[in-house]
């Protein structure tokens, strides 16, 4: 069973060629309920690996795939921008190309936001596994609009990997920011303040790369593109003064303690 529902991916040159291939099956051969549209952007060249692996699910996903080149890497938020100008179906669901989606997800999404029509945005619960013990951790996320609300003052509220939209209120918006990081957080924080409702579901629907790797890249670096995005909130009126300033000094002291502290503050954070 197909429905109008357009998948929008981007890849590029760092990606892993076989994390890439069981991404695309999860969504397509591995779905109860597939979408009618795959948009796959090209940020930029590629391996030759990466490329027969898109030769592949071209094979394999026919007149559904369609595959989106850029000329040069511009980053996520532009070519996500790109992808969703070639999205056809109203509803519009992400997915990155080193995660996985469980075989349920689009139909438990899909059947949610026929069911909500004032829904824009909606994501689920998440499990991280870790590539090097293969330990399983769900990540929760808050499930009522006004309880995502709140939240999204400190902390994303949409985990991106999983997130499905409508792609009219994104594109009223302008799309995603161009941020390097966090252009999923800065769009949600447009759209919830522009009064579009939100929701995630209390299930885990996708499996993403997590554990002490996702830990180590995030140190003092990261928070510069953090800071970006929440002087970006503070200035458009999401975030208040005080606000702002909890949530710029909690992410320095977070990104500049030792690895171990962090691996235990995320942690606890995340459940």
């Amino acid at each position: 069973m197909t429905v109008e529902l357009s998948v929008l991916m981007a890849t590029y040159q760092g990606d892993q060629p076989d994390a890439l291939r069981r991404s695309l099956a999860s969504i397509w051969a591995q779905q109860t309920v597939r979408p009618n549209q795959v948009v796959l952007v090209v940020d930029g060249p590629v391996s030759d690996d990466l490329n027969e692996i898109i030769s592949e699910a071209q094979y394999s996903i026919g007149d559904a795939l369609t595959v989106v080149r850029l000329q040069h890497n511009r980053g996520l938020a532009v070519a996500l921008n790109v992808g969703l100008e070639h999205c056809r179906a109203d509803i519009v669901a992400r997915m990155d190309a080193d995660d996985v989606s469980v075989s349920e997800r689009f139909e438990k999404q899909f059947a949610f936001m026929l069911k909500h029509p004032r829904v824009a945005v909606l994501g689920s619960w998440i499990v991280e596994v870790d590539a090097t013990t293969g330990e399983t951790t769900p990540r929760y996320v808050p499930e009522s609009h006004r309880d995502i609300e709140r939240f999204a003052k400190w902390r994303n509220p949409i985990s991106h990997p999983s997130v499905i939209f409508r792609k009219q209120p994104v594109v009223q918006v302008g799309g995603y920011p161009n941020f390097r990081k966090w252009q999923d957080y800065a769009l949600w924080s447009v759209l919830l303040q522009k009064g579009f409702k939100f929701a995630n579901l209390g299930v885990g629907l996708v499996r993403m790369n997590g554990g002490r790797s996702l830990v180590l890249r995030r140190g003092l670096h990261y928070f510069l593109d953090e800071s970006r995005v929440i002087f970006f909130q503070w200035h458009s009126g999401f975030l208040s003064t005080p606000q702002f300033l909890v949530n710029l000094i909690g992410r320095f002291v977070i990104r500049a303690v030792p690895v171990s502290v962090r691996a235990l503050l995320y942690k606890r954070m995340r459940n």
